[in-house]
């Protein structure tokens, strides 16, 4: 009611004051025709404008392996050791290339914020059809290995060991944010890349102690005192591993991850 009633009054008030105004005239101009109106096609007015800022804190991630790029399981350095010898060692065993390319908006890294790539297998797929699997091995040959040899990882309960490693994922890769270190890092309006062609370094397993098994087998024995038995086991061991990987797929996952202020 309270706004039906002001403008009602303002009603009155406009035509009062136009009733008011052809008053005056006809009584000073009495042959005077008067046309009072109003015509604006145009209007300029001045508008403070407010706009919502837009926040890009999306990210894309995409890394495959670099063609022809394939892990061979193997010694990097030839040994004339006491119980192994390595002669046909390669140095970029262990080793597969990746090209690496992340796109990421102007927000998604707050002020003193990096980017870290993290590696990882996931061994303890319930699926048995896993290409993980051969990654794992039960149970060695050799008396020379104890439960804290194992991995950390259990398909037992959390924290009880049942299973070594042959393989494990490689170290974790820091991305810059500008161009160095082997990336190239660019920037296209409110949209940042950063490109690679990273080579990961893949690690020996527990099964090894996270040595290469020429490192492991001659440090656990004394060539003085080592038997032919032993021999046998430890070759029957280097056969079962290449017997589980060899030719095979195995699925690495890569995950990006912030560390720092606001992460």
């Amino acid at each position: 009611m309270a706004k039906s009633t002001k403008m009602n009054s303002r009603k009155k008030w406009t035509l009062g004051g136009i009733g008011l105004f052809l008053g005056v005239a006809l009584v000073t101009t009495a042959s005077a025709t008067y046309i009072i109106g109003i015509n604006q096609t145009n209007q300029n007015p001045n508008v403070g404008v407010d706009v919502d800022t837009v926040t890009n804190n999306s990210v894309t991630f995409s890394m495959k392996v670099h063609e022809g790029s394939r892990l061979r399981v193997g010694e990097t350095e030839n040994t004339s050791g006491d119980v192994v010898v390595v002669e046909d060692a390669s140095d970029t065993a262990m080793q597969v290339t990746f090209d690496v390319t992340i796109k990421y908006g102007e927000q998604y890294l707050a002020d003193g914020e990096t980017m870290t790539i993290n590696y990882s297998f996931d061994y303890w797929s319930e699926d048995t059809s896993s290409a993980n699997k051969p990654l794992l091995v039960a149970d060695g040959l050799l008396s020379i290995r104890g439960e804290i040899d194992k991995t950390v990882c259990s398909t037992e309960e959390e924290g009880v060991a049942d299973r070594w490693t042959y393989v494990d994922a490689p170290n974790a890769t820091a991305v810059p944010t500008a161009t160095g270190s082997g990336w190239t890092v660019s920037t296209d309006g409110n949209v940042t890349t950063a490109t690679a062609t990273l080579t990961l370094t893949f690690k020996w397993g527990s099964f090894f102690d996270n040595q290469s098994p020429a490192t492991f087998y001659n440090a656990k024995y004394d060539p003085s005192t080592i038997t032919a038995e032993d021999a046998g086991k430890i070759e029957a061991e280097l056969d079962a591993m290449h017997a589980a990987l060899d030719k095979k797929n195995i699925t690495l996952t890569a995950e990006i991850t912030k560390a720092g202020a606001g992460a």
